[in-house]
C-alpha cells in the first residue's frame, strides 16, 4: 500500500507530507531539532569536533582536529568512530598517517607508522609498545630507547554522532 501511495503522488509533491512551499517550514523544524540536540550534548559536556562529511572530503580513516590548545584525532572504521589525542604516547608523533585496522582478536586498532606502536581504539590500551624487532632500523632505534619504559595508554574520549552528521566528543 505504501509503495502504491508513492507511485500515485502528483508531480511536485512529496511523500513526506510537505508540499514544495512548505519545505522552508520543514527545514526550520530540522534546524530546531539539531539545535536542541547540540544544546543537550553541550550540557552533558560534549564539544562539537567535526562532521562525517570531512571523512568523505579527506578520503582517509583519520581526521585531525584542532580545538585550541589541544589536538585530537577522529578515527573511522566501518560505521564506528573513535576519538583520541592526536599524538602517539611514546614519542608524541602525530597519528594523522596512522593505519586503522581490525586485529585478529576483533579489536579496532591504530598503528603509529614510525614506532610501530599499536593501540586498541576502544580502550586506548597499548597492544604493542615500540617493537624493536624486524627489519626496520628506525623502529629498532625507537624501540631500544623505550625498552625500559612502562607503556602508556592512548587517551580516548567518548564520541557521539548527531543525526545531522555532526561529531561530538566529551573533551576536557
Amino acid at each position: 500500500a505504501r509503495g502504491k501511495r508513492n507511485e500515485q503522488l502528483p508531480r511536485g509533491s512529496s511523500s513526506s507530507g510537505f508540499s514544495k512551499s512548505s519545505k522552508g517550514v520543514q527545514k526550520r523544524r530540522e534546524t530546531k531539532v539539531a539545535k536542541g540536540v547540540a544544546d543537550a550534548l553541550q550540557k552533558q559536556g560534549f564539544k562539537r569536533v567535526s562532521n562525517l562529511q570531512e571523512f568523505e572530503k579527506r578520503q582517509k580513516s583519520v581526521l585531525p582536529v584542532i580545538l585550541e590548545p589541544n589536538a585530537y584525532a577522529v578515527f573511522k572504521y566501518g560505521e564506528s568512530l573513535f576519538l583520541t589525542d592526536a599524538a602517539c604516547p611514546p614519542y608524541k608523533f602525530p597519528l594523522t598517517d596512522a593505519s586503522v585496522t581490525l586485529n585478529d582478536e576483533g579489536q579496532v586498532v591504530v598503528e603509529e607508522p614510525l614506532t610501530g606502536s599499536v593501540f586498541d581504539l576502544a580502550t586506548g590500551n597499548p597492544l604493542t609498545w615500540c617493537p624493536n624487532s624486524g627489519f626496520n632500523p628506525v623502529r629498532a632505534v625507537f624501540g631500544a630507547l623505550k625498552k625500559q619504559e612502562q607503556p602508556e595508554n592512548l587517551k580516548t574520549y567518548e564520541v557521539r554522532i548527531a543525526e545531522d552528521g555532526q561529531i561530538w566528543g566529551k573533551l576536557p
